[in-house]
């Protein structure tokens, strides 16, 4: 499937859920319109000024993220949030203006990754990738004096297609199918996308597998800064997905730099550091000097006649997943061997992959290959020999590391020496070089253990009187084996050591006795391994240690009449306060129904004759604590009337026997009668004889159409227009809302309203006639009808999933379910719940109306998590790991504040930022860090 037909099949798979937005409210609506668009990377590779004769083209580091919306326009955007997300990833976007060339992006809503082309590891089809050349004068730029001609065009790219054929065994190579000679192109290099568009519509260039798209412009634009960029290129998700590019030379080594980006691979840099090998990555590498493109010897390196033609690093041949074969994997120490670079598919080990602390680390030998001794020959003289790469998370790429650190950037001395040994930055992974020449190496792996990683998800039960039960998952070993976890309880900060506990792997509970009843606890937890103790673990949520409460003393009972009074001593609440006690009395033994009272007292009164005691339980936040002894017995007989005998006892007049009445649905006390309105003055004229008042269930069809109903209490009532429609529609009087509880009277704007035994009708010449009956109607009521927020309903109860309902209002919507209730949903939060896809979304059901908080802040509860708005932050979801984490910490109330974006992935996992702070989840260990 193309880009474009893959983005619209996604879209329609979400329209119902975009196309069900509700209207804002008083929540500050927000603004703008919805773009369905796929990220797109390009980098823009720049020359830097005059270099020394065969220097070659240095490049400015730049990677820019545009929006491709189907149309072959790309669109620039400025947001962190599509930033940093990979080429390929499907958006759905809220932005200012749809049509302007930079889109303001306000939100970002249903993220998903991208889903064609091979996933990443995949060895491409060995079927030629197909080029479309056109050669383009850009506007505001002028011809070189000797232009580059279609053959010299074809040259280059066949170079660079040999270059890439040999890096993966033939299974990549380029192959032009149309060329388009030189045109004026209407478009600047500054509108490169407009560009690329035009030439797309020359060509018959469309997006497809394997497909690209390269444009030649004249030499001179780039010399004369007419253009901004040596050459630019799209950076796929996948070596399969094609992509386009531009170039201002013939250098068949810019020609394999710019195609590499196509198929996926970002650049090849490095970083120098006067005295370390390797620095962590934490939003940069600190203390050190990291160098664009600095790895001279990779063809994602600088571009030139020396450089920029060595072979693809092991880290790159990972990336496309072209010869797995070829690289190894290591996760024990050891020594190992390898071949020189490039990469092939002969059954030997060109490359291995270690991976510390989740960043993947390559060693790799450059050799006497043609194409890294040509890079050796540069003037800056890079070094062959052992060399250690890894992950770069600056840009994706990768980053060559010093194995002899100086701290010069003009250094190109990367190898470890033989005998020595480079050190990452956690410590953990050695790399010592044994032994290499021009064509293999050996080299010994050692992968020390560090101390393990802090435990996650840490909870605390309480189990009884002083106790608690604290379980745990482990953290990673870090290359050790974890023989213990200490658990450690506190107490408002405080360790309490003296009953901390160690527990012997692999148990991850342990039991506490001893604890202070009606004392709040934390717990921590770390782990041990070769390396010793690692860090605590967060603290689990606090605890109020307690038991439930005991057993009730004194409870006694006296009998005055038919009334047992029962009456005992408070119950110790073991730590937590009694909140209510159960009285339970047994009629000769048998117990019957019992009595929920929050005082130390009740009264029964009895109407059978029998033998009487009682029992008493009592309940607090734990649970209910043993019944009670029985108290003493009291013995009730039941009177037994005497007739005078004197006088005769006439039989006693029965009791009449009351008709029920119906149990009515509480009519709407909140919509106030119109008294503004006086009816209409009847005139002399007779009323048709068809409007005599019916017989109960007998309705009449009057002569206008209309029907008259007997209704509540046997009253006369007409139903007539759009609200008779809307009646029939439900069976009339014999359906769900009953009869017509009067007649149809006027409301605001124009609207009318007629009442039912069980329901309401309302009418508006804009939204038409709806019915409006059950919890919704309640909620409707209690808002304060269509005066409230929510206006006319616009359309009746819409059933959905799980039994639940919906219906929508001119003002919002209103869901109910048996398990939730009834509950509004409008405004900005509505908007994001539309965006997350309504009660189908992660979210499920609103459990809660919006619920005001500090600062002008509202909240609202979900099935799946709770969303948050303030003016200053807009609408933001809160869940999972993270919300545990936010809970745990006081929510709002915390000192991180109210959130201030989405959950959007970061390298290892997932962040969301707060006013204050920021909160990341670890996809390794499941931790959540507070930063």
């Amino acid at each position: 499937m193309s880009r474009t037909a893959r983005t619209w099949a996604w879209l329609l798979a979400i329209a119902p859920a975009l196309a069900l937005t509700a209207p804002s409210s008083s929540a500050a609506a927000s603004t703008g319109e919805y773009l369905s668009a796929e990220v797109v990377q390009v980098a823009t590779d720049t020359g830097l000024g005059e270099h020394a004769e065969g220097a070659g083209h240095e490049h400015a580091d730049d990677i820019a993220t545009f929006l491709d919306t189907g149309d072959g326009e790309l669109k620039s955007v400025d947001h962190p949030r599509v930033e940093a997300l990979p080429s390929g990833t499907d958006v759905v976007v809220r932005v200012a203006d749809a049509d302007a060339e930079e889109l303001d992006v306000l939100s970002v809503s249903h993220v998903a990754a991208a889903s064609d082309g091979p996933a990443a590891g995949t060895v491409p089809n060995a079927a030629p990738h197909t080029v479309r050349i056109a050669m383009a004068v850009p506007a505001g730029a002028t011809q070189d004096a000797q232009p580059f001609t279609e053959e010299q065009v074809k040259g280059a790219l066949a170079e660079a297609s040999a270059y890439w054929s040999s890096q993966t065994g033939g299974a990549i190579t380029f192959t032009a199918t149309t060329t388009v000679p030189w045109y004026q192109s209407q478009n600047t290099c500054a509108n490169y996308s407009g560009m690329w568009r035009e030439a797309a519509g020359k060509t018959g260039y469309n997006r497809g597998a394997n497909d690209h798209l390269v444009v030649v412009v004249p030499a001179s634009a780039y010399h004369d800064k007419q253009c901004d960029a040596y050459g630019k290129g799209e950076i796929g998700f996948s070596p399969s997905v094609g992509g386009m590019l531009y170039v201002t030379d013939l250098e068949p080594s810019l020609w394999a730099h710019e195609l590499g980006h196509n198929l996926s691979l970002s650049h090849a840099n490095a970083v120098y550091h006067p005295t370390l090998s390797d620095i962590a990555y934490s939003g940069g590498y600190s203390g050190g000097q990291w160098v664009p493109y600095g790895d001279l010897f990779d063809v994602m390196s600088y571009s030139g006649p020396t450089i920029g033609r060595g072979n693809v690093g092991v880290a790159g041949q990972d990336k496309l997943g072209l010869q797995p074969g070829g690289i190894q994997t290591v996760t024990q120490s050891g020594t190992y061997s390898l071949k020189a670079l490039p990469v092939a598919s002969d059954g030997g080990t060109y490359g291995l992959e270690v991976v510390d602390g989740g960043i993947s680390y390559y060693v790799e030998l450059r050799g006497d290959s043609a194409g890294d001794a040509l890079a050796a020959s540069d003037w800056r003289r890079p070094v062959k020999g052992v060399r250690v790469t890894k992950r770069d998370l600056t840009d994706g790429g990768s980053v060559v590391l010093d194995g002899s650190p100086t701290g010069s950037p003009s250094d190109a001395d990367w190898v470890v020496p033989k005998d020595s040994t480079l050190t990452s930055a956690s410590g953990r992974l050695r790399v010592k070089t044994i032994s290499y020449d021009g064509a293999a190496a050996s080299v010994q792996i050692t992968l020390a253990a560090t101390a393990p990683a802090a435990p996650t998800g840490v909870t605390a039960t309480s189990s009884g009187s002083g106790a608690a039960t604290v379980s745990w998952t482990p953290g990673a070993a870090n290359g050790g084996t974890t023989t213990e976890h200490t658990v450690t309880p506190y107490v408002d900060g405080t360790p309490l050591t003296g009953k901390a506990q160690v527990v012997t792997a692999p148990a991850t509970t342990a039991s506490f006795t001893g604890l202070a009843d009606g004392t709040t606890h934390t717990f921590r937890v770390k782990a041990k391994n070769e390396a010793g103790y690692g860090a605590e673990s967060d603290a689990s949520a606090p605890l109020l240690v307690a038991g439930v409460p005991a057993a009730p003393t004194g409870v006694t009972a006296s009998l005055t009449g038919a009334v047992a009074t029962v009456t005992w001593q408070a119950a110790a609440g073991n730590g937590s306060a009694v909140t209510g006690y159960t009285v339970t009395p047994a009629e000769d033994g048998a117990a019957q129904p019992a009595r929920t009272v929050t005082g130390t007292s009740t009264e029964f009164t009895l109407t059978r004759s029998g033998s009487y005691t009682f029992t008493v339980s009592a309940t607090n936040t734990k649970g209910t604590g043993l019944a009670s002894a029985p108290s003493a017995s009291v013995n009730y007989t039941v009177p037994v009337a005497t007739p005078s005998p004197t006088t005769p006892v006439s039989p006693p007049a029965p009791e009449p026997t009351a008709t029920p009445k119906p149990t009515a649905t509480p009519k709407p006390t909140a919509t106030p009668k119109p008294t503004a309105t006086p009816k209409p003055t009847r005139t002399s004229t007779p009323e048709p004889t068809t409007t005599a008042t019916p017989k109960p269930g007998s309705p009449v069809r009057n002569a206008d159409g209309s029907t008259t109903y007997a209704g509540v209490g046997g009253r006369p009532a007409v139903v007539t227009g759009a609200i008779q429609g809307a009646y029939d529609a439900t069976g009339a009087a014999a359906g769900r809302i009953g009869l017509p509880d009067g007649e149809e009277f006027p409301v605001r704007d124009g609207g009318r309203v007629q009442r039912f035994e069980d329901g309401l009708i309302y009418w508006t010449p804009a939204t038409g006639a709806h019915v409006v009956t059950g919890a919704v109607r309640e909620l409707y009521a209690g808002k304060g009808w269509e005066n409230s927020g929510l206006g006319y309903p616009t359309s009746g109860e819409i059933r959905i999933k799980d039994g639940g309902v919906v219906q929508r209002f001119q003002g919002g919507l209103v869901y109910w379910t048996a398990g939730t209730g009834a509950h509004e949903v409008k405004g900005a939060i509505g908007e994001l719940y539309a965006g997350e896809g309504w009660e189908n979304s992660g979210l499920g059901y609103p459990t809660s109306g919006e619920i005001r908080i500090k600062d002008g802040g509202v909240v609202q509860r979900y099935q799946g998590g709770l969303v948050y708005w303030t003016a200053g932050t807009g609408a933001h979801e809160v869940k999972g790991a993270i919300g545990d984490r936010y809970a745990a910490l006081g929510w709002e109330n915390s000192p991180l504040g109210y959130p201030v974006s989405a959950e959007h992935p970061v390298p290892g996992g997932v962040r969301q930022d707060y006013q204050r702070g920021s909160m990341t989840w670890e996809s390794a260990t499941g931790r959540v860090t507070v930063s």
